[in-house]
């Protein structure tokens, strides 16, 4: 047991502690952290009122220093001292029991030292690997050793995860797994499983606690600290370390911090060997140069004399020496004398270093006389030093453009630009590789030229502007072209007067996207080197060109998803779900993240899955951009069965081969539907349910009403369009124009002629709109036979033109022959004649208000474009005929400024209406007009001081009362008033508050 120096630190409140307590040992006294000699070995700590505040200031000293707390057992302090991480050692602790506190303090010390080797040499490991070479896998291996190594464990390995087959792949393994690399397992037979669904490290301290049923059980990994490998953010694989044997204690905070930072490094190496193939070609034409470069070598003995030198060694150090000497001069001399300039370097550092530890030196370093950097393996034994070394600037410019070339990658990669990537490449090209003369062009696919987009200084100074060219066209234009790198003796063509100082230019391709040239004044070209770093930075430019195209499309599709409140989702060629909108997770009740690589099977009845993959079959068969819809019944988590419609279409993109679907929720379309089932079955009108296609409308269903209608059979009229089945060839082009209507507009009735089995028949189609589906607007089409209604009205129209025909003959023909009477009659019998005759005027008068009425009907006055005129010039001429009538009425007007349509049926209502009052309100009657306008309408109140027109009278003309034999109006004046307002979209009412007659006329106000 070796001799410690332990510092007992007892501040004047703390517990004593007797000196025999600790023997064998240096015990040192201190009543304050500042006494505390850095040589100590361990601190005990006496327990006081402020101990904790001791232990942290302890740690900010010496963050390795042992910390032993000592005092009367204490619940509370040994639970602060746990928590604080250093050892808790009550006095009540060594009685009666072997152990002594000195025995505790040397293992306290001892295993200090042991974690601080421990995390020492873990450290040492990390270093190795971070600068370490070698293939991808050596590497892999050599992190899963050292991870192996320092947790303790039997096994490391690492592995590549595919999530849509549910497996995964060794990609590499240490220690004696029973599996090699490039072997295959399902996932769930193992833990990686839940490594990958979790947010961190996955520990397992004991599987058999709660593992004992998971098949991953079943590999015999009985403790596991595994985490996600990943690459650019996206989950890879995993990298896991396990034993056979349960630990003992769980893993420690360091081991998980040390496992992560080897999971970091493996995600780097795992990042950095997909760029590695682009690198190789430029590795193997370093690694050829480096090859046909002699080692130097020289050998030394112990008083550091030269005893050897090759020729690479002799040409280094003569070079180096203050005097110039021959090869055998050197030999003999010392080292040390002969090149002065060498002492107090890295040289000397571990030359000296590797001779006082027999260990060998090797190291990189400056040597400022030869202005060179030197690779240099120093290897000692008893008789000296052995010393190989060779000249490796130029291998450190290489490494340092590479490194360079690898921090422009991710700059690369972090630009969201054309012309800010074409900015870093020219950048790159003259601040790394040296090539002070270069361009960078990009392709306009729109004008099919390369576009100057980038030029370094020197460029743009010494060199014209330089000229577009379009593919094959000039050097780069025909590296474009070739998609190969093109230089100036290849292309065989003069150097144009406008590259200035360049006599050498080299073209290179960056892909589909531009080129990248370089130029030198130099005669005999660009070197190899040059080229080789130029093509590699041209790669990675193509790259970053590629990935920000990517990003603009992801974005925009990114943008759609967010905004589009549809019910969307995007299904690989395997038909696992990877993008699904909100709408349609929350309908499906599920997170949206969750349904990520989930079958859509799932979600689907059998029958509904199976034509979805029979109709992307025949999606994927055509090159056109079409889709496909069908319905079916979506499932939910919660058992729920959902009517829906889906739309299928190819996906718009090169990146995934799969499909888009729009879900559409039939619900309340069916339930639309369902309002109208009864209706559609009992309807003794004939029904159509269909889809308004550009293709006409297209029979979905029909009631039994239509069949025996139209005598066609549900199961003939389903799928065909009604202009097909019940159109007369003659009104195909009616039908097609009902056809191009708003479905939301087929609201009016439309008189239409339809093909029975009873020959033409004249029917009232009416539309009710629904609903809409992918493949149009649903609608019910109503069929309600007229026929025999518009044989009536023709009768009675008929009859009507007949006996107004007839009347006015009749009356002229009275009207003659009673003049021929009043011709020779006086007295009595010419008062009889005059009567006849004014009844023969009324009788003719009331024919052609019938005719009046008549028109009224016209569904055509409707839309007419009326013109507006003077309400005051329509009353001078109604007023000039009442006055005629009644010469003792008086008729007053308050009417300025308000305009009425220009209607020759309105003028005639107006001035029967002024006729009436004249005549029935007295012998002297005040009849008066009044007239107001607001934006809407225009308000006509014609008002006399008579008795008012009969209450019967009234009630008939209103509606409010039927027409009989006994309740009719007496003449037609108040009927054409009211069927002339009617038609213009107006109405005529009483006021029954005014003491006389008053008629009210409200009409829609023309535009001025």
């Amino acid at each position: 047991m070796q001799s410690l120096t332990v510092t007992y630190l007892q501040p004047t409140n703390g517990s004593r502690l007797e000196d025999e307590s600790l023997r064998n040992v240096s015990v040192q006294r201190a009543d304050s952290v500042a006494a505390v000699d850095h040589g100590t070995d361990c601190v005990l700590l006496a327990v006081h009122d402020d101990w904790s505040a001791s232990v942290e200031e302890l740690r900010h000293r010496a963050p390795n220093l042992p910390i032993v707390v000592v005092g009367e057992a204490d619940p509370e302090v040994g639970a602060l001292a746990s928590r604080l991480g250093v050892e808790y050692a009550p006095t009540e602790a060594f009685e009666d029991r072997e152990e002594t506190l000195t025995e505790r303090v040397h293992e306290i010390v001892d295993g200090e030292a042991a974690r601080v080797d421990r995390n020492e040499q873990a450290l040492r490991d990390l270093h190795a690997l971070s600068t370490g070479h070698g293939e991808f896998e050596e590497k892999l291996e050599r992190i899963l050793e050292v991870g192996r190594e320092y947790l303790d464990l039997d096994i490391g390995f690492a592995t590549s995860i595919d999530t849509g087959e549910r497996r995964l792949e060794m990609l590499a393994v240490a220690g004696d797994a029973g599996f090699d690399a490039g072997d295959v397992f399902p996932l769930e037979e193992a833990y990686c499983k839940a490594t990958v669904r979790g947010n961190g490290l996955l520990a397992i301290t004991d599987a058999t606690d709660r593992w004992r049923d998971d098949p991953a059980y079943d590999s015999d990994l009985r403790c596991y600290l595994g985490g996600t490998l990943s690459i650019d953010g996206e989950t890879y694989g995993t990298v896991c370390f396990g034993g056979a044997e349960p630990r003992d204690v769980s893993f420690t905070e360091s081991e998980r911090t040390f496992v992560e930072l080897l999971i970091d490094r493996a995600s780097y190496e795992l990042e950095r060997e997909r760029r590695e193939a682009e690198l190789q070609t430029a590795r193997d034409e370093f690694e050829t140069v480096l090859e046909r470069i002699d080692d130097g070598f020289f050998a030394l003995d112990t008083a550091w004399r030269i005893t050897y030198v090759n020729d690479g060694g002799y040409e280094v150090l003569n070079e180096a020496a203050a005097e110039n000497y021959s090869k055998s001069d050197l030999s003999g001399r010392n080292l040390w004398e002969t090149i002065p300039d060498a002492l107090g370097t890295a040289f000397e550092e571990h030359y000296r270093r590797a001779m006082e530890t027999q260990q060998p030196e090797s190291f990189e370093a400056y040597y400022e006389p030869l202005d060179a950097h030197l690779g240099v393996e120093a290897y000692p034994s008893e008789e000296g030093l052995s010393v190989f070394f060779r000249d490796v600037t130029e291998k450190r410019r290489r490494e340092r453009a590479l490194n360079d070339l690898h921090s422009t990658t991710r700059e690369l990669m972090s630009a969201t630009t054309r012309t800010e990537i074409a900015e870093i490449i020219s950048g790159a090209a003259g601040d790394i590789l040296g090539l002070s003369f270069n361009a960078v062009r990009l392709y306009d696919d729109k004008t099919d030229r390369l576009v100057p987009a980038a030029l370094s200084e020197r460029a743009t100074e010494e060199m014209e502007s330089l000229p577009t060219y379009v593919p094959g066209e000039g050097l780069s234009g025909t590296a474009f072209q070739r998609q190969r790198t093109l230089d100036t003796e290849e292309h065989d063509r003069p150097i144009p007067d406008s590259y200035g100082p360049i006599r050498a230019a080299v073209a290179i391709p960056i892909g589909r996207h531009g080129t990248l040239s370089i130029g030198t004044e130099n005669a005999d070209g660009i070197d190899a080197v040059a080229r080789s770093l130029a093509n590699i930075l041209a790669a990675n430019a193509e790259a970053a060109f590629d990935r920000t195209e990517r990003e603009t499309q992801l974005e925009q599709y990114r943008a759609v998803h967010e905004s589009v409140r549809e019910s969307v989702f995007v299904i690989d060629a395997d038909g696992d779900l990877r993008l699904v909108t909100d709408p349609l997770a929350e309908t499906l009740g599920l997170d949206p993240d969750t349904l990520i690589g989930r079958s859509v099977e799932e979600f689907l009845t059998a029958t509904g899955y199976e034509t979805g993959e029979l109709l992307l079959a025949d999606l994927h068969r055509t090159d056109r951009a079409e889709s496909r819809s069908y319905e079916t019944t979506l499932l939910t988590v919660d058992g729920e069965e959902l009517p829906v419609e889906i739309e299928l279409s190819q996906y718009p993109g090169d990146e995934l081969l799969g499909s888009v679907g729009v879900v559409r929720d039939r619900s309340e379309l069916e339930a639309e539907r369902a309002r109208f089932e009864n209706l559609f079955e009992q309807s003794p009108d004939a029904i159509t349910d269909a889809t308004l296609t550009d293709d006409g409308p297209i029979i979905r269903d029909v009631n039994r009403s239509f069949e025996e209608t139209f005598g066609v059979e549900k199961a003939e009229a389903v799928g065909q369009s009604t202009n097909d089945l019940i159109v007369p060839e003659d009104d195909r082009p009616e039908a097609e124009r009902l056809d191009e209507l708003d479905p939301e507009a087929l609201t009016e009735p439309i008189e239409v002629s339809r093909q029975t089995p009873n020959g033409v028949r004249t029917f009232l189609f009416r539309g009710v709109y629904y609903g809409r589906a992918a493949e149009g607007p649903r609608a019910f089409g109503i069929y309600t036979d007229i026929s025999d209604r518009k044989a009536d009205q023709r009768r009675i129209e008929m009859l009507n033109r007949v006996l107004r025909h007839n009347l006015r003959n009749t009356i002229g023909v009275v009207q003659g022959y009673l003049d021929l009477l009043r011709d020779g009659a006086d007295g009595e019998t010419l008062e009889y004649i005059d009567s006849a005759s004014d009844a023969a005027e009324q009788i003719a008068a009331i024919t052609e208000n019938v005719r009046d009425i008549e028109r009224t009907f016209d569904a055509d006055r409707r839309d007419i474009d009326y013109q507006a005129i003077d309400l005051m010039s329509v009353l001078d001429e109604a007023i000039e005929r009442a006055n005629t009538e009644n010469t003792e009425a008086t008729f007053r007007t308050d009417v300025d400024g308000v305009t009425v349509y220009d209607d020759d049926l309105l003028q005639k209502a107006i001035a029967e209406l002024v006729e009436n009052a004249a005549l029935h309100a007295g012998d002297a009657p005040i009849v008066t007009v009044r007239a107001s306008a607001d934006d809407e309408a225009v308000t006509i109140r014609i008002e006399d001081d008579g008795p008012g027109v009969p209450e019967r009278e009234r009630q008939v003309v209103s509606g409010k009362q039927g027409i009989t034999q006994l309740d009719h109006s007496r003449g037609l004046g108040l009927w054409l008033a009211h069927y002339v307002v009617e038609s213009l979209d107006g109405s005529l009412s009483f006021d029954d508050d005014h003491d006389g007659a008053a008629v009210v006329l409200e009409l829609p106000r023309p535009e001025d």
